[in-house]
């Protein structure tokens, strides 16, 4: 596994260069097309965007729809996450998981396998970062978990809405959403900022931003300690984060960024658990809690199949509530996400009329969750070998890493147009993504850690003998040990970690190309997007007329391998994609588009 803090060596070179860095501004700064330009009122009301179109544009000239939400928003509304932010102020903007029978229970600190942000009732699949980097691993998209993006090292978001989002890889017919990082920017004295806020539920979170710039350094650094709570007990997460942009103009009009973050989750999820007792005496066993709080049987007064006054007793002994029914299992319900960015930009203004943009990155996702049903046992059920209220589980877990690299070349004209003021950008990009989801258990293991091989034992495990269902007092935060552990010791016996669907080299063939024995998760992910794209926007009639032209053309190629029956799945997917916009002034105040 990588280092989960990749800036440290941008840190040193940021207080290496301290001294160039306090210089004062002393002449004007020549800009590219490609250079965000901060919002210098700090309201709402951005005026500007080159997410769009990829050249800074003015927004009301733009025959396209888009919210722009701009640090002021951010701050204002106390948002702490991106997706959190679009649901609640983004018309037509939600979350969706891929089983919509899922969707409607949907909680904080629930675990909803691969979660998307949905615009216009398509799913958007993925955010893009600095119009470059896909945001997240490929199943849960979410660059701090999945389906949830902290906005710590982030100065704006935006939506673009409709058709022109096709022009980018990974748009879609809903739109696309571009996240910009927070700049580095030249002629700055030395600024920051530091926030510490609490919410209703006890969470709190602290972030601190500084930055500086001469005229040929500027850095831009931000930090993040979040302990996120919900109303239900035990539940939510704890985030660390880290991010830095250094930026240098190499020449007069060459400016040179390079971004590196991290960012490391770790949460405990809520699930809904079963009550299992003594079928004979108790009906309520093989309930949800859910249900039974719901149906107010959660009492002493609740009778048995033969009539009889119920022999358990009041559940939990009369101490299960909403707040902590879906709590029970502690830490055997849990996530870990870590999360890496690495990406550098050089942008350059070769003459008044013509400048090109190479920008590359690297994105790291390593994404473990324990998503097992956790059970209350009561006292008397006959499984139950401690005697009291417990809980039980058996610790399978699902390890999802991908790693995604990306490539776009682009170049920005300014021209004439039969009369009007042009500007045209074309480009190429390429992004390529690995994923993997795997899942894992725990095999006994010999006095050295070294995994035991059996014959009797199942032929599906490669003949390992699997760790059977634990039992722990509750209530228990962190009950047996934690998710992810290599080896581990219970009752004087050594497990370790593997693979539950191991691979085993004398099952390969045609049909199983993995050599896989059972048909537990461990799948193979490939996909790849490339693409040319062209965009004009021409301004007529002194403006008061603004034409868009947009052209597309796309090359998609998925792949999966898995266990049988159905190893291969393929896919590759041509397509060119047009866009037309016109935006007229028909007043000062009236342009429709």
């Amino acid at each position: 596994m990588r280092s989960p803090n990749p800036i440290a060596t941008l840190v040193a070179v940021l207080l290496s260069q301290g001294a160039a860095f306090a210089q004062s501004q002393t002449e004007v700064v020549k800009l590219t097309p490609f250079e965000v330009i901060g919002d210098k009122d700090k309201s709402y009301g951005a005026l500007n965007s080159n997410s769009i179109t990829r050249f800074n544009a003015e927004l009301e000239k733009l025959p396209v729809s888009a919210d722009i939400f701009t640090q002021a928003f951010m701050d204002d509304t106390a948002a702490t996450s991106i997706e959190e932010m679009l649901t609640t102020y983004s018309a037509g903007a939600g979350k969706v998981a891929t089983d919509p029978s899922t969707s409607s229970g949907m909680a904080d600190g629930d675990h909803v396998a691969h979660t998307y942000t949905q615009l216009r009732g398509f799913n958007t699949t993925i955010m893009q970062r600095d119009s470059l980097m896909p945001v997240g691993g490929l199943y849960n998209p979410g660059a701090t978990a999945p389906g949830v993006t902290s906005n710590f090292d982030v100065e704006r978001v935006e939506v673009i809405n409709g058709p022109q989002a096709l022009l980018y890889s990974g748009g879609g017919p809903g739109g696309v959403i571009n996240v910009v990082s927070k700049q580095a920017r030249f002629g700055r004295q030395l600024n920051g900022t530091a926030k510490f806020q609490v919410d209703r539920y006890g969470g709190k979170q602290g972030q601190f931003d500084a930055g500086a710039g001469g005229d040929r350094f500027a850095w831009r650094i931000a930090t993040l300690n979040d302990d996120q709570k919900t109303r239900r007990v035990d539940v939510g997460r704890v985030v660390n984060g880290y991010y830095g942009q250094l930026a240098a103009k190499a020449w007069e009009t060459t400016t040179i960024r390079i971004n590196a973050g991290t960012t490391a989750e770790r949460g405990i999820l809520g699930g809904s658990a079963s009550l299992t007792s003594n079928p004979t005496t108790d009906n309520r066993s093989s309930n949800t809690l859910s249900y039974l709080l719901f149906a107010n049987l959660t009492g002493a007064n609740t009778l048995n199949n033969a009539g009889a006054p119920n022999a358990s007793g009041a559940i939990l002994d009369g101490k299960l509530t909403w707040d902590n029914y879906s709590s029970l299992g502690g830490w055997m319900r849990s996530e870990r996400t870590l999360t890496q960015t690495e990406s550098v930009a050089i942008a350059t203004a070769w003459s008044p009329h013509l400048s090109t943009e190479i920008s590359a990155g690297y994105t790291f996702t390593d994404y473990a969750f324990r998503d097992v049903g956790t059970t209350l046992q009561a006292p008397q059920a006959p499984a139950n070998p401690l005697g009291v209220w417990a809980s039980s589980a058996a610790p399978n877990e699902t390890d999802e890493p991908a790693h995604t690299k990306s490539l776009r070349v682009c170049a920005v004209a300014s021209h004439g147009l039969l009369g009007g003021r042009a500007q045209t950008i074309f480009g190429v990009d390429y992004v390529s993504t690995r994923a993997f989801s795997i899942s894992y258990s725990y095999f006994q293991a010999d006095s050295n850690f070294n995994v035991i091989y059996s014959p009797t034992a199942p032929a599906t495990a490669n003949n390992r003998i699997a760790l059977t269902t634990q039992y722990f007092p509750i209530p228990a935060k962190y009950p047996l040990f934690s998710l992810g552990a290599k080896q581990v010791t219970i009752n004087g016996v050594n497990y370790v970690r593997q693979s539950t669907n191991q691979s085993n080299p004398a099952l390969i063939s045609p049909a199983n190309p993995l050599g896989l024995p059972a048909t537990n998760l461990n799948q193979h992910n490939e996909l790849v997007n490339k693409g040319l794209f062209a965009v004009n926007l021409t301004q007529w009639a002194d403006g008061r007329l603004s034409t868009l032209l947009g052209v597309r053309a796309n090359s998609s190629f998925d792949s999966q391998l898995q266990s049988p029956p159905t190893p291969y799945r393929l896919a590759k997917i041509d397509s060119l994609d047009f866009d037309v916009g016109v935006d007229y002034a028909v007043r000062s105040w009236l342009r429709p588009y």
